[in-house]
């Protein structure tokens, strides 16, 4: 990324300035990598360390090194950022520097933060073709037309790169496509609280996405005069969502059936009527390795209300506001 390099340089030859000893080779240093809210999925220290080696042709990461770098990760309302901070032994700050990227894919801010590390360590890596050629990341290139911003703040001034990509990547980011089951507690929809499945395939590119899933709750029974009474729903629902880092705000269109029964009663019947729901939802993920927990809760307004009577009494209507507790996990398909 030459066009990246060019930009970071400028604050840490400064800084190199400060602390010669970072010229000085072979420098080594600590790394204290952290990723914050938002940059749970971005790659782990273990990635960051073999980027920086790749770009440097060394391993420069010794737990008794003198310098410390620490770099910090984490969602922005408008993407994703980063902060690189030098510090010698004794906490007094020798440099740093924050790179904002306008997406949540952290492909590119990893590759600027592994650029920046490096410079950090040895402020000649830039001239070396070798690291800056590292087949694992873009090389974009200074460009006048409308493209993503790389903006880098340094010592009170600002500097924005503009950086153009392959065309293979001008649409965006990718369609990432993934599947996943989890049970469920539902409230409201039955005679009582009832337990339930549900399995669903999502659609997301970068900060949005769109599910469709299935639900089927077992049968919830109450208790009544002579005998019990019991209801569950079947639905399939639309979601579609927008992610602000780790959470996600959705909206919930539910449409499907709801199956009463009477149990023990001189005249038990059973009942199917319709289930329409409009609802929101808001949903928290947490990766598991390959794979993503997603604990989340539903609320919905049913349009359709359901009664349930005996010898025309009735003994249960649908309230006015159901709710869903879930826990799902899913892993990438796509």
């Amino acid at each position: 990324m030459r066009a990246i390099a060019w930009a970071v340089v400028v604050f840490f030859l400064v800084a190199a300035g400060r602390a010669s000893a970072f010229a000085d080779p072979p420098t080594t240093v600590r790394l204290v990598y952290i990723r914050a809210a938002g940059a749970e999925r971005c790659p782990d220290e273990a990635a960051v360390r073999a980027g920086v080696a790749a770009r440097l042709g060394r391993d420069p990461f010794r737990a008794d090194a003198d310098k410390i770098v620490h770099a910090i990760l984490a969602g922005t309302a408008g993407g994703m950022a980063g902060k690189i901070e030098v510090r010698d032994l004794a906490g007094a700050s020798l440099g740093a520097r924050e790179i904002s990227v306008g997406e949540t894919d952290c492909a590119e801010l990893v590759a600027a933060v592994e650029l920046a590390i490096a410079i950090a360590v040895d402020p000649l890596a830039i001239g070396r073709p070798g690291p800056l050629a590292s087949p694992s990341v873009p090389s974009p290139s200074l460009s006048p037309s409308p493209s993503p911003s790389l903006v880098i703040r340094t010592s009170g001034s600002t500097l924005v790169v503009r950086v153009s990509r392959p065309p293979a990547s001008s649409a965006g980011p990718p369609l990432r496509v993934r599947a996943g089951a989890g049970t469920q507690l539902a409230f409201g929809s039955a005679p009582s609280a009832a337990v339930g499945v549900a399995l669903g395939v999502e659609l997301r590119r970068g900060a949005r996405s769109f599910a469709v899933e299935g639900r089927a709750d077992l049968p919830a029974e109450r208790p009544v005069e002579r005998g019990t009474i019991s209801g569950s729903v079947v639905a399939a629902s639309a979601v579609p969502c927008v992610h602000p880092g780790a959470f996600a705000a959705c909206g919930l269109v539910s449409v499907g059936a709801f199956r009463g029964a009477g149990h023990g009663l001189e005249d038990s019947r059973q009942v199917t009527t319709p289930y329409v729901a409009l609802g929101g939802r808001v949903a928290r993920d947490v990766p598991l390795g390959s794979l993503v927990g997603t604990f989340h809760l539903d609320l919905a307004l049913p349009l359709s209300r359901t009664r349930l009577t005996v010898d025309g009494n009735e003994v249960w209507s649908s309230p006015p506001v159901s709710a869903v507790l879930g826990l799902r996990l899913a892993g990438h398909i796509l």
